[in-house]
């Protein structure tokens, strides 16, 4: 899969992919009430260059627009690093697409570089962090974000299922 990904960004037609596969999620949620009743939310992934091409989330959200009765059980996930990457188009793009009623996931945070303090200024619904980063965050002392992590966990506000 992850070759199948990179092959796709690599030739430019990656932006066709997320299309395909966020039309395909939203046809399969507008033809299946009964099923889609039994989830909390249906996750899909867009990549980091789909964000930041403009005229592309353009044309994600007319796409979603079509389907407003499903917003709110769609979860639209993008890479650390892609929000990292672009943040100043990341936040504009994540931003258009929670206007609409979708949630918005961060995947695989601690798997970059990016803050506590980052992750704040990020239109955020979920984060899903990565399982090896906990594992080390509440054993490193040393780690700058540990203090505020660890207490978020003695909390329960953080799961460590992967």
């Amino acid at each position: 899969t992850q070759s199948f990904v990179v092959m796709a960004e690599q030739s430019g037609r990656i932006q066709d992919l997320d299309t395909w596969v966020l039309r395909s999620a939203l046809g399969w949620m507008d033809q299946n009430p009964a099923g889609l009743e039994q989830l909390s939310g249906l996750s899909v992934n867009l990549s980091g260059n789909t964000l930041a091409l403009a005229d592309h989330i353009d044309a994600l959200v007319s796409l979603i627009s079509g389907y407003p009765q499903l917003t709110k059980t769609l979860i639209l996930e993008v890479t650390e690093t892609a929000a990292i990457d672009n943040r100043e188009v990341a936040v504009r793009s994540l931003r258009k697409l929670r206007q609409l009623g979708c949630r918005v996931a961060l995947d695989d945070f601690g798997s970059g570089y990016s803050s506590y303090s980052y992750l704040r200024s990020l239109p955020l619904d979920y984060l899903k962090i990565d399982g090896i980063y906990i594992r080390n965050i509440l054993t490193d002392m040393r780690s700058p974000d540990g203090p505020k992590l660890r207490s978020a966990y003695r909390h329960k506000t953080v799961s460590t299922q992967e």
